[in-house]
C-alpha cells in the first residue's frame, strides 16, 4: 500500500530543541546552586569532594530519567499517531476501492518522471484494462490519456481515455491538488466514464429524429393516399365503361399497381406509428406469394434464383399490405446482397405450429459480423455501401427498422442469423390465428337495388370531391360536397344528410373534431363513413359507422353507402 499521508515521526518540529534548552538551563541552576549549597554546608574539603561526587551521580540519574520520560513519552505519542495514520490510510484506500468511478493518484510536476503514478482503485483498472501493477510508477500519459492531454494541473475538462487494448473511452475528469508524504504535491483525479450518457443522447436524437420522420412520413402518406384515391377511381371508372380487351387489362395493371402503393404507404404510415392496422386471417403463403410474383421477374432478370418452399398453411391475424411489405423489405435486401455474387440465390419458407407461424428470408451474401447484426434493427444504420460489385445500392437505414416495427405491432418477433461467408437468414415469427374477423372487401357485392339517400362528402382534396360527387350522383345519390367542417355543419342544420363521407386529416377542421361538434348538436346525427385511416387513440364515442380506407373502389364505397341508409 502506497502512503498518501505525511510520514509521523517521533518528535514533533522544534521538540528537540526545547528539550535541549531546557536540559542547558536547569543543569546551570543545579551546578551553581549545588556549589554555593556545597560550600555553605561542609568546610572540610574532603567532604566536599564527596559531595560534589555524590551531585554529580544525582545530577547524571536525573537528568537520564528525566530523558528517558521524554523518549517514552514521544514514543507513546508517535506509535498513537502510526497507528492513526495507519487506520486512515486504510479507510482512505477502503473508500477509493468503493468508487464506480476512476480514481488515479500521481505526483504533480512539470516531467513525465514527476508525474508518475502512485495510486488507483479498482474501478481504474476495470475502466482502463491496466492493472495496479502496471499503472504505478508510470507516466499518467502514456499509460491512459492521449499524449496531447495532460492531467498534471488541477482542472476539469472532457477528454478520451486510451486502454490497454487501443480503444479509446469518452470520459470527464476532475482533479485536485493537495500535499503527500514529506510535503510532496500529489494530483487526485476522478474519471467517469461518458460513452453510456453518449450513447444516450445519441439514442435520444435518434429517436426525436425518427419522430421528426414520422411526423413527415404521416403526412406525405396522407397526400399520396388521396393521389391514389383519385387515381383508382377514374381507373376503375374507365374500365366500367371500356370494352375493348387489351385496354381493360392495361386499366387492371393501373388497379393493382395503386393497390401495390397503397400497401408501400400504409407501411410507412406503421413506421410513423399514425396508421390503423386492417387485419385479417390469411395463410403466410399467401402473403409470400402475392410478394414473389412482384420481384420474381426482376430477379431473374439480373440471375436471382428465388426458391419458394412451404411447410404449413396455418392462417395468421395480419395486415396483408404490412407483412407484405415486411418480406418484400427482406427480400430486397437479400437480392442487394447477393449482388455481384458468382452464387445468388434467395430463399423464402415458411411453416408453424399451433402457438405459430413463421417465415424465413435467407440469402447466399457475404454475411454480416457480430457488431454490423447487433446493430441492424436501429433506425438510419445500413450495411449497404456502393462498390464495383453493387454500383448504385446504397440504404437509408429505414427498411429493416420499418419491419422491426410492423412486425412487433403484430406480437411478433423478427430476428437475424448471420456470419462472415454464411449469408444472413431473417425470421419473422407470428401468432397463429384463433378466429376470423370480419374484413372490409374491395370487391363489389352484386343485386344492391338503387335506393338513392342524401350524401354530404367532406374532404380537402378537389378531385375526390369531384369523383365521389360524378359518381354518386350516375348512382341515384343526391350529393353535396365542401372542404370545411363549419359550411358543413350549417347546411345539416337546414338540410339533413343520411351519410356523411368525412376525411380525417383536413387543414379547416378536422374529421374527429367535425365529429364532436355534430354528436354535441340536439339533432340525431347522420351516418359517418371514415373515408381515411381512422386513429385508433380516438374515444369509441367518436368511431364512425364504417372505415373505407383510400385508396378506395367506388363500387365499394357506393355498397356501403347503401348498406348504412338501408340498416
Amino acid at each position: 500500500m502506497v502512503r498518501i499521508h505525511p510520514r509521523t515521526h517521533i518528535f514533533s518540529r522544534g521538540q528537540p530543541a526545547r528539550i535541549v534548552a531546557w536540559y542547558l538551563v536547569l543543569s546551570y541552576l543545579w551546578i551553581i546552586s549545588s556549589d554555593h549549597l556545597l560550600a555553605w554546608a561542609i568546610t572540610d574539603d574532603k567532604l566536599r569532594i564527596v559531595g560534589q561526587t555524590v551531585k554529580g551521580w544525582v545530577f547524571v540519574t536525573a537528568i537520564g530519567l528525566l530523558l528517558w520520560w521524554h523518549i517514552h513519552r514521544a514514543l507513546k505519542h508517535a506509535q498513537a499517531s502510526a497507528s492513526a495514520l495507519d487506520e486512515t490510510q486504510a479507510d482512505y484506500h477502503r473508500l477509493i476501492a468503493t468508487f464506480s468511478d476512476a480514481v488515479i493518484i500521481h505526483q504533480s510536476g512539470d516531467t513525465d518522471v514527476l508525474r508518475s503514478v502512485i495510486e488507483v482503485n479498482p474501478a481504474c483498472e476495470h475502466l482502463t484494462g491496466w492493472t495496479r501493477a502496471e499503472l504505478i510508477g508510470r507516466p499518467l500519459e502514456d499509460l491512459i490519456f492521449q499524449p496531447s492531454v495532460t492531467l498534471s494541473r488541477p482542472g476539469d475538462g472532457e477528454l478520451r481515455l486510451r486502454r490497454k487494448d487501443g480503444d479509446s473511452l469518452p470520459i470527464d475528469r476532475s482533479s485536485h491538488e493537495h500535499r503527500g508524504q514529506d510535503g510532496q504535491r500529489l494530483v487526485t483525479v476522478i474519471v467517469r466514464d461518458l460513452s453510456e450518457r453518449i450513447a444516450a443522447q445519441h439514442r435520444l436524437l435518434e429517436a426525436e429524429r425518427l419522430a421528426a420522420v414520422g411526423v413527415i412520413t404521416a403526412g406525405l402518406a396522407h397526400e399520396f393516399n388521396n393521389l391514389h384515391a383519385i387515381i383508382n377511381g377514374q381507373a376503375e371508372v374507365l374500365q366500367q365503361s371500356c370494352t375493348e380487351s387489351g385496354q381493360r387489362a392495361r386499366i387492371e395493371v393501373i388497379t393493382s399497381t395503386i393497390k401495390r402503393a397503397a400497401g408501400i404507404t400504409h407501411g410507412l404510415l406503421a413506421l410513423s406509428r399514425r396508421g390503423a392496422q386492417r387485419r385479417h386471417v390469411v395463410p403466410l403463403d399467401t402473403i409470400i406469394t402475392d410478394t414473389v410474383a412482384i420481384l420474381s421477374g426482376q430477379l431473374a432478370a439480373d440471375g436471382v434464383t428465388l426458391v419458394v418452399g412451404s411447410d404449413s398453411a396455418l392462417p395468421a391475424l395480419v395486415d396483408h399490405h404490412q407483412i407484405g411489405q415486411v418480406v418484400m423489405n427482406l427480400l430486397i435486401n437479400g437480392w442487394h446482397a447477393v449482388a455481384g455474387l458468382p452464387r445468388r440465390q434467395l430463399t423464402v419458407t415458411s411453416g408453424g405450429n399451433q402457438n405459430q407461424v413463421w417465415l424465413k428470408v435467407a440469402d447466399t451474401g457475404h454475411g454480416m459480423d457480430p457488431l454490423a447484426v447487433a446493430s441492424l434493427f436501429q433506425p438510419f444504420f445500413t450495411t449497404k455501401r456502393a462498390s464495383k460489385e453493387r454500383p448504385g445500392i446504397t440504404g437509408t437505414g429505414l427498411g429493416l427498422s420499418l419491419c422491426q416495427a410492423i412486425v412487433e405491432s403484430h406480437s411478433g418477433t423478427i430476428t437475424v442469423a448471420s456470419a462472415i461467408g454464411t449469408g444472413t437468414t431473417f425470421t419473422v415469427t407470428l401468432p397463429v390465428a384463433e378466429s376470423d374477423t370480419p374484413v372490409l372487401s374491395q370487391t363489389p357485392r352484386e343485386g344492391f337495388r338503387r335506393i338513392g339517400g342524401k350524401v354530404l362528402v367532406i374532404d380537402d382534396e378537389p378531385l375526390i370531391r369531384t369523383m365521389l360527387r360524378d359518381y354518386l350522383s350516375d348512382a341515384g345519390f343526391q350529393v353535396r360536397v365542401t372542404d370545411d367542417g363549419a359550411e358543413a355543419l350549417r347546411w345539416l342544420t337546414t338540410e339533413p344528410a343520411d351519410v356523411i363521407l368525412l376525411d380525417h386529416r383536413m387543414p379547416k377542421m378536422s374529421g374527429p373534431e367535425f365529429l364532436r361538434q355534430l354528436l354535441a348538436r340536439p339533432q340525431p346525427a347522420p351516418k359517418i363513413i371514415a373515408i381515411s385511416g381512422w386513429p385508433e387513440q380516438e374515444d369509441a364515442i367518436l368511431i364512425p359507422a364504417a372505415v373505407v380506407p383510400k385508396p378506395f373502389s367506388l363500387e365499394v364505397m357506393r355498397a356501403h353507402i347503401q348498406d348504412v341508409i338501408a340498416n
